[in-house]
């Protein structure tokens, strides 16, 4: 019941499925892989709900799953698409350090340029 009110607030009130509740943090796919509902884990997925995203605790669908033991949710967790994607929190920091190399050293992108 729950999920579907969520899902409902996502489709027709523009809720990011991703949303996240104001004190702990936690999104619905957090909160399911917790709970160990891989039927919801599965749904959210097929949303596109971000497994990366972390609670104030910080930690992932993942890492709520491993801790709840449930390998179904795991296994779910870990073969989906979206964590297969390139984590959007990994930086290559060799080229953002040869960009601001650039920034600093180029009169061409001085400030007010």
């Amino acid at each position: 019941q729950a999920l579907e009110t969520f899902l409902y607030m996502v489709r027709s009130e523009n809720i990011s499925i991703d949303y996240r509740h104001t004190i702990s943090g936690k999104t619905a796919l957090i909160i399911a892989a917790k709970l160990g509902n891989v039927a919801h884990i599965k749904l959210l997925l097929d949303k596109f709900a971000d497994p990366y995203i972390m609670d104030k605790q910080n930690l992932n669908a993942l890492s709520n799953a491993m801790a709840g033991g449930n390998m179904m949710c795991i296994e779910v967790l870990t073969n989906s698409a979206n964590m297969n994607r390139a984590n959007p929190t990994d930086l290559d920091y060799s080229l953002v350090t040869d960009l601001i190399s650039v920034l600093k050293t180029s009169s061409k992108w001085e400030p007010g340029k």
